[in-house]
């Protein structure tokens, strides 16, 4: 596992310390977004990261934290949203997949949600589930400017960004499971996607945030779980996916300006 990127994350939680959630559905099915990039990961080293944060501030559970509706459209996202990631912000109630709702001609930072995914699908063409309004389920557009060898590191950077958000919003503590997995007891919560083509990235974040046992699915390489399975009550996903962007984005930006000052 290498230290440099680790330390990019960390250091970019180091005096903010926030909230967010995260885990896996993206398709590959525009010209411009090419295989999955984990699948080039320069390291060959396997296992689980503990990163046993303390948590932190208010824990965002429970029906409706602070009157929030329990939607990710526009107009409840943009009164919590802090960063320039999301500034650009694609919605859909449903959606094949949420790269679908982004063009070629977005920037960096620009995000795209949907209530659900009906062709959602992760590393190595598994597919993924859920019912309507129980996930948080993006993707967000990125421009790195590192060398092109590095952009594999972004799906462990998302995962250590995803799973310092969980433990700030909900108190547990997640393992990473390399490459891109975020488990709680051994269980996915989350999972991370990332696929690119001409120096674009497109990462394709989701969480099990408020499915019963009943509705997380079946037949998984690792059992599934939910945040909900996981705390006894619901989440706040909105507050989630905020945190989420805000997690990701100083993670990245930290990596991002690492990356390009070495090769600079």
């Amino acid at each position: 596992m290498p230290r440099e990127l680790l330390d990019a994350w960390r250091m970019a939680f180091a005096e903010h310390r926030e909230c967010s959630c995260v885990a896996v559905l993206c398709a590959c099915h525009q010209n411009w977004i090419a295989q999955p990039l984990v699948d080039k990961w320069p390291f060959g080293a396997e296992g689980l990261l503990d990163l046993t944060p303390a948590a932190s501030g208010q824990l965002h559970v429970g029906s409706s934290v602070g009157g929030v509706a329990d939607s990710l459209a526009p107009d409840v996202m943009a009164p919590l949203l802090r960063g320039r990631f999301g500034q650009t912000y694609r919605y859909a109630e449903a959606s094949p997949s949420t790269q679908r709702l982004l063009t070629e001609s977005d920037t960096e930072g620009t995000v795209a949600v949907a209530e659900e995914q009906t062709e959602g699908r992760g590393r190595l063409g598994r597919s993924w589930h859920a019912p309507a309004r129980t996930s948080v389920l993006m993707s967000v557009l990125l421009t790195p400017t590192v060398e092109s060898e590095r952009l594999p590191e972004l799906s462990l950077l998302a995962g250590g960004a995803v799973a310092e958000a969980i433990a700030e919003v909900t108190g547990l503590e997640p393992t990473i499971k390399f490459p891109n997995d975020v488990l709680l007891g051994g269980r996915k919560v989350a999972g991370i996607l990332a696929e690119a083509s001409d120096g674009r990235v497109v990462l394709g974040v989701g969480v099990n945030a408020n499915q019963t046992e009943d509705e997380l699915p079946e037949a998984t390489q690792h059992p599934p779980t939910s945040l909900r399975v996981e705390l006894g009550t619901r989440v706040d996903r909105p507050y989630l996916l905020a945190a989420i962007l805000l997690q990701l984005e100083r993670a990245y930006d930290a990596w991002n300006a690492r990356g390009s000052a070495a090769g600079g």
